[in-house]
């Protein structure tokens, strides 16, 4: 029978041994952390996010304000990207040496500092330098993300993940109206040190109810940590939870070799995935407007404008409904290799459709197909890398895929506006269109079977009908 439980009074959990446990004993369905920890996490996602849309849609006009012009605009949004692509790997490194929850807070302050300086802002250098910290600061996606696969089997994690990416769209989905909001009642100098208060609430509340995540990860996962450390031994939040139950930590720790200093090879490969979809959501976010404006409004800006804000609000409401409601069902019936293919199947026939402008409903009806895709992909892919490395690099491995994502953000403009101004205006959209099928088709050859036990099924392929087509390709690519 497995063994009981008993938590000291004020001390962490204990950690079961779940190698001793019963073959057939279920695993929990609720993460290690208890539920107020993980919705808190969710809270702190949302709020991040929430405070970074509220200041980006200003920003052309504060550009403006100090007679700057659309490059300069430009110039912004690639000096963050960059400042997250150079810190995200360092970020979540960090995070796997010195734990989870430190790193946040120390993010949740540098954004809070970007926007006050952005409001304070007396010159365009201001802005680039606030830009740059805030993109530096801003990496605490791939932290949170590490921080869920510290505390999520692989077979919990990917409902978990479809929560995380919710509470992205409903931030990104609030931020940009809350912020216009406020600029309308005190202008962006008070949208900004709004932005900048919501930060200091959210790092009140990640103080007071966030625990690391590291004190609750399994004993085995803890002894490797310890072979990975300076002298093979143990500390801080390792130690302790050794301490609580040091029978299981030892025997794990003979059993486990040490972990590898460096990332896969296959993490390297998802990373470039992840660059060729980043890529394709770049131009999406750069070119749509012009593309709106230019082929179906004969480039009056003002209806433009307006269809391109009904267009963006279908987007928020179709990654709730698909993070909420649909993802879940799907994974479970396909597995993640399926999943993948669906989901990059569908973008990469969207942005086909994209490219042959018939009228502007068919232009709307597919971004919001584009949309389902992009988000059933993207939430497997950041589940599949955790299959593929060591429980000791989650955070690397988020964080490299970070900087491969934000690369491509701030390489996408350069890469298509020229090809937009100077080649065709539906070029891009076909280019993006391999660009997707290259990405998952690089996520379908890579295998997860190393990872599971000899003679057991993966993760990323368990619970799928044999005779389903999705499956059926997915097994074949997994070989």
């Amino acid at each position: 029978a497995a063994p009981v439980l008993i938590r000291p009074a004020g001390g962490p959990r204990p950690q079961r041994n779940w190698a001793a446990s019963a073959p057939a004993r279920p695993l929990p369905a609720m993460a290690r952390v208890g539920r107020l920890a993980i919705w808190t996490l969710y809270m702190i996602v949302f709020v991040d996010f929430l405070q970074l849309s509220f200041v980006f849609p200003l920003l052309p006009g504060i550009v403006e304000g100090f007679g700057q012009g659309a490059t300069q605009v430009g110039i912004l949004g690639s000096v963050a990207a960059a400042g997250e692509a150079i810190a995200a790997p360092y970020l979540g490194m960090l995070a796997d040496r010195i734990g989870r929850k430190p790193v946040f807070i120390v993010a949740m302050a540098g954004c809070a500092v970007s926007s006050v300086v952005i409001g304070y802002a007396q010159s365009y250098y201001f802005l680039v330098v606030a830009r740059l910290v805030g993109g530096i600061c801003g990496g605490t996606a791939s932290v949170a993300a590490s921080y869920i696969a510290d505390v999520t089997t692989d077979e919990e994690r990917p409902g978990y993940m479809t929560y995380f990416q919710a509470a992205i769209f409903l931030g990104l989905s609030f931020g940009p109206s809350l912020g216009g909001y406020m600029n309308k009642l005190g202008g962006f100098r008070a949208a900004c040190y709004a932005a900048a208060a919501i930060c200091a609430v959210n790092l009140l509340a990640m103080i007071i109810f966030l625990p690391d995540s590291r004190a609750f990860r399994s004993a085995e996962a803890m002894a490797a940590d310890g072979a990975a450390s300076a002298g093979g031994q143990p500390s801080g939040a390792q130690a302790d939870s050794a301490a609580s139950d040091p029978a299981a930590a030892g025997a794990a720790s003979a059993a486990s070799p040490p972990p590898p200093r460096r990332l896969p090879c296959k993490a390297y490969i998802i990373g470039v995935a992840s660059f060729c979809t980043g890529v394709g959501f770049t131009a999406f976010e750069a070119l749509a407007v012009l593309f709106i404006q230019d082929e179906f409004f004969d480039g009056d800006k003002d209806p433009a404008t307006l269809f391109t804000g009904q267009l963006i609000s279908g987007v928020g409401v179709v990654g709730l409904i698909v993070n909420l409601f649909l993802y879940a069902p799907i994974q479970k019936r396909t597995g993640l290799k399926g999943s993948i293919l669906l989901g990059g199947v569908t973008s990469a026939l969207c942005f086909l459709a994209l490219g042959f402008p018939v009228n502007k409903w068919w232009w709307f009806a597919f971004v919001q197909l584009f949309v389902f895709g992009e988000n059933i992909m993207g939430t497997s892919i950041q589940t599949i890398i955790t299959l593929v490395v060591h429980p000791s690099q989650f955070g690397k491995a988020m964080g490299m895929m970070t900087f491969c994502m934000n690369i491509a953000r701030a390489g996408g403009p350069f890469i298509f506006a020229p090809i937009y101004e100077h080649v065709s205006h539906t070029f891009p959209w076909f280019l993006n269109s391999l660009l997707k099928v290259a990405a998952f088709s690089l996520c379908l050859l890579v295998s997860t079977s190393p990872s599971t036990a000899a003679g057991a099924e993966s993760p990323a392929d368990s619970a799928v009908p044999s005779r389903d087509l999705v499956r059926a390709l997915s097994s074949q690519c997994n070989r």
